[in-house]
């Protein structure tokens, strides 16, 4: 499996701390479509240092792999995945997270009324003292606010994605992607 992304081109070279923050937040992107769409990580706990560099318990094959950067205008950076049913599920949640990503700037006030739902639902679930669906609410709060924190780190990067295409190859060598 294939991750290709373009970005737009930029007046003047990007200060490195820029392109690392990006590379980093797209990292922390995949890893959390990973935990939060795999049967593999089912009983995934957040843990304190999710947002640090080896926080995240990712097993190393399910991790992503640069096989390609090109540091020309623009930049352009194929990442490389070893296939499997945890990583084809996430590939589609992070097709999904990506498109929300840069689509956030339109979804502020929808995403807020999300939010108020959900804190509705967790004070009607306290009331009905169903710990299981408490428990589960609550769980997709934390998912919802931690991908908003993401989301916000890449929405608010100076270097701007332009295209991105996801490649995967299927057993008999048949090629499907998605852009």
């Amino acid at each position: 499996m294939k991750i290709k992304l373009l970005f737009g081109e930029q007046e003047k070279a990007p200060l490195l701390q820029d392109v690392s923050s990006l590379l980093y937040d797209f990292e922390l992107l995949y890893n959390f479509c990973l935990v939060t769409s795999s049967k593999e990580y089912s009983g995934y706990k957040f843990p304190q240092g999710f947002w640090y560099r080896k926080g995240r318990g990712i097993k190393d094959v399910h991790k992503l792999r640069a096989s390609k950067i090109s540091k020309e205008s623009p930049l352009f950076i194929e990442l490389s995945l070893v296939e499997s049913i945890a990583v084809l599920g996430a590939a589609w949640v992070l097709i999904q997270a990506i498109e929300k990503v840069y689509n956030l700037r339109l979804n502020r006030q929808k995403t807020a009324l999300e939010i108020k739902k959900l804190r509705l639902e967790i004070a009607k679930l306290e009331g009905e003292n169903s710990s299981k669906e408490l428990e589960q609410t609550l769980r997709n709060e934390r998912n919802h606010t931690t991908f908003r924190i993401i989301a916000k780190r890449l929405e608010t990067s100076s270097i701007k994605l332009e295209d991105f295409e996801i490649e995967i190859e299927s057993e008999d060598d048949k090629k499907v992607t998605f852009t």
